[in-house]
């Protein structure tokens, strides 16, 4: 008697005929949104500072130093458990690793709110950047292989549009966690356990939308295998030349990225004198939002049609230019062209990340596509972690002694994206994408 399938089994989300394959685009994008949390982590900083104090920090409460190690933590552990994880992520279909990503997601949540009323640091950093991560990483890979199978004539566009919500998510959850932290706090506590129990059960309930929607594609049209090629094999992929050019590409964008996001208000009150007014840092701030996000799906967009080679050399050349020019336009007191030139680095930032998983599968194809992009995601936890802090650290202390300082960090973005550009001249793709008989409908 034959056994019906479970339903996070892949067989059981085939998809029906007739059944439209932007659903699972919006799949994609609810995943996305709801990990993009762990960007608006920061505005829980403050108030952790002072959970014993309420309104200032006490003895006893944590002191920022303890906390700095959460967000870069979290992202490492991305890294880690998409490189880990990622051909599992593949074998086993969207669905279970969407519902795995949930639940890791959501119970790290609910328990670094335990952690918040314990006080116990040691079990904040295994819940959110421990656990929670795990479910980043799973839930990061999980409907990106699935998009590519369903867009095969929009590989760049349907990928993109999913990473742009892992961007815009930040925009979502930071002014929701500033609203619960301000309708959960009394004079006896700050409200930041129970903001974060409620927004993990509220992100488990968008995540299992996600998952009860996705769908894989019924019958993937018969396609001559490509011929054998270095670095098809999981441990021969660390040996291979175009693997080392995309995770150098990657690592240079992010470290770029990083320096870009972690001294743009600094960098912007440096540059104008002092002159940066509340107004005119949030302006900033949402420029290099809305950039970020518009970046992802404009460069991914663009790759459809350029390649994502060319589109790669356009992208990271430009950024050259940007970054190197910044210093000048803030010595101008430029305010405008300033904040139009972060805007425009933001969307190369985004783009960078946006880029990627297409990329990846035009060198390699579909074979350990989760795999081999898990394994470039350890660029990210290397810029954010390593690279990034290194450069602030070396500005500091030249600071310090009295050297001009406040433009090292653009002169070294402006050098890690031409060492992108020349990692992007050293990809060499290993097949042509194949193109199926016949393409679903765009509805």
């Amino acid at each position: 008697m034959p056994v019906s399938p479970s339903f996070l089994d892949r067989a059981a989300s085939v998809a029906a005929p007739g059944f439209r394959r932007l659903w699972v685009l919006w799949a994609a994008l609810a995943m996305q949104i709801a990990i993009g949390q762990v960007y608006a982590f920061p505005v829980f900083l403050g108030p952790l500072t002072r959970l014993l104090g309420i309104e200032h920090s006490a003895p006893g409460d944590w002191r920022p130093e303890q906390l700095r190690w959460i967000l870069p933590a979290t992202l490492a552990m991305l890294a880690f458990s998409a490189t880990v994880l990622g051909s599992w992520v593949q074998h086993t279909g969207p669905r279970r690793a969407m519902f795995v990503a949930a639940l890791c997601f959501a119970v790290g949540l609910i328990l670094t709110a335990v952690a918040v009323h314990q006080h116990a640091l040691w079990l904040l950093y295994l819940s959110y950047s421990g656990l929670a991560g795990i479910g980043l990483g799973i839930g990061y890979l999980a409907p990106l292989p699935t998009l590519l199978e369903w867009f095969p004539d929009h590989p760049g566009l349907a990928t993109g549009t999913a990473v742009a919500g892992f961007g815009a998510g930040a925009l979502i959850a930071a002014p929701l966690s500033r609203s619960l932290l301000h309708h959960f706090s009394t004079a006896r506590s700050t409200g930041v356990m129970e903001s974060l129990t409620t927004l993990g059960a509220i992100y488990f309930m968008l995540m299992m939308m996600g998952v009860n929607q996705v769908r894989v594609v019924a019958l993937r049209p018969p396609v001559a295998p490509p011929a054998p090629a270095p670095g098809d094999g999981r441990s021969a992929a660390w040996r291979d030349r175009s693997f080392w050019a995309l995770w150098g590409l990657s690592c240079a964008a992010a470290t770029a990225g990083a320096l870009l996001a972690g001294r743009a208000a600094a960098l912007g009150a440096a540059l104008l004198d002092g002159r940066l007014t509340p107004t005119r840092a949030g302006s900033l701030a949402m420029a290099l939002a809305a950039g970020n996000v518009g970046g992802r799906l404009l460069w991914a967009a663009l790759s459809d049609r350029l390649g994502r080679q060319r589109t790669c050399g356009w992208l990271f050349g430009l950024g050259v230019a940007l970054y190197a020019a910044a210093p000048s336009l803030g010595h101008l007191a430029a305010g405008m062209p300033l904040l139009a030139d972060c805007a425009l680095l933001a969307t190369l930032y985004g783009g960078g990340h946006a880029l990627l998983p297409a990329y990846v599968h035009d060198v390699y194809g579909d074979a350990q596509l989760g795999a081999r992009l898990g394994r470039l995601l350890t660029a990210w936890a290397v810029a954010g972690v390593v690279c990034a802090p290194r450069v602030e650290w070396l500005a500091a202390t030249a600071g310090r002694a009295h050297q001009p300082a406040a433009a090292l960090p653009d002169y070294v973005a402006s050098g890690c994206m031409a060492l992108g550009w020349i990692c992007n001249r050293a990809v060499r793709p290993l097949r042509t994408p194949p193109w199926p008989a016949a393409v679903p409908p765009l509805k």
